[in-house]
């Protein structure tokens, strides 16, 4: 992206615009454009739907991990100790 920036500012700076101006230009432009980009070729609701079931397992892996168990000891409930007398 950086390099499709630096090719307008260029461009505009060989059509007359200071370089303060041009960069200006055209970072006003990709704030206008971004969101229909996002719009047309955004994450698609199946992209959106798995990274949120991939999130929710390493969740789930990360806390097995930092109590020593297994995930399907979470679903048991309870302390996973008896309490002390």
């Amino acid at each position: 992206m950086k390099e499709i920036i630096e090719k307008h500012k260029d461009r505009l700076i060989a059509k007359g615009c200071s370089p303060e101006r041009a960069e200006d230009i055209v970072h006003r432009l990709v704030r206008v454009l971004e969101p229909f980009v996002d719009a047309a070729w955004g994450l698609h609701s199946a992209q959106l739907a798995r990274d949120s079931l991939v999130e929710k397992f390493h969740t789930k892996a990360r806390a097995c991990a930092n109590l020593g168990t297994k995930s399907e000891q979470l679903s048991i409930g309870g302390p996973a100790v008896p309490a002390a007398d």
